[in-house]
């Protein structure tokens, strides 16, 4: 009885839900029992520390080997498996003009110090399982500004690489 109420609970909540952006799906539960808990979330993650001597940072990165991943989703534009979209006006970013870009010094993968991604999110209740769907990456190159003493560091975007 109480999974019952709890699959009406959730199903009312789910049908209770609308998002008019194309790409959020309806929060529901699908045959596999899962829920989507959170379409289109973004979020960061800053994989090349800004201080080297941070040891919390330096701590929470030692598992990250980002680079063949990386590199793999570079290719996989130029192969034309996934769409590169300018990050500001959304338009599509041919291979070429992305071979261009990463000729100059300016634009580095070894540089890439963020990665923003967007993802959906599904939780199974029943077996307490998330489950994340990744939608796009956004690698993301620091940069400095100011002089002198009084310095602001921050986060440029390339592009956005779509998977889906």
């Amino acid at each position: 009885m109480k999974r019952l109420l709890l699959f009406i609970l959730i199903a009312g909540i789910a049908a209770g839900c609308r998002n008019g952006d194309d790409q959020q799906k309806n929060y529901q539960q699908d045959s596999e029992s899962r829920v989507l808990v959170a379409g289109n979330i973004i979020y960061d993650v800053v994989v090349i520390p800004e201080a080297e001597d941070d040891e919390w940072e330096s701590e929470r990165l030692k598992g990250y080997r980002g680079d063949e991943m990386v590199d793999a989703l570079f290719e996989a534009v130029y192969s034309k498996k996934a769409v590169a979209t300018d990050y500001f006006s959304g338009e599509k970013i041919k291979p070429s003009r992305l071979r261009d870009m990463e000729a100059t010094d300016e634009y580095r993968r070894s540089d890439i110090a963020k990665l923003q991604f967007t993802e959906n999110w599904y939780f199974n209740p029943e077996t307490l399982e998330i489950e994340k769907e990744v939608i796009s990456i956004v690698p993301g190159y620091r940069y400095s500004t100011g002089e002198g003493d009084i310095t602001a560091t921050g986060y440029r975007a390339l592009l956005a690489i779509n998977l889906r």
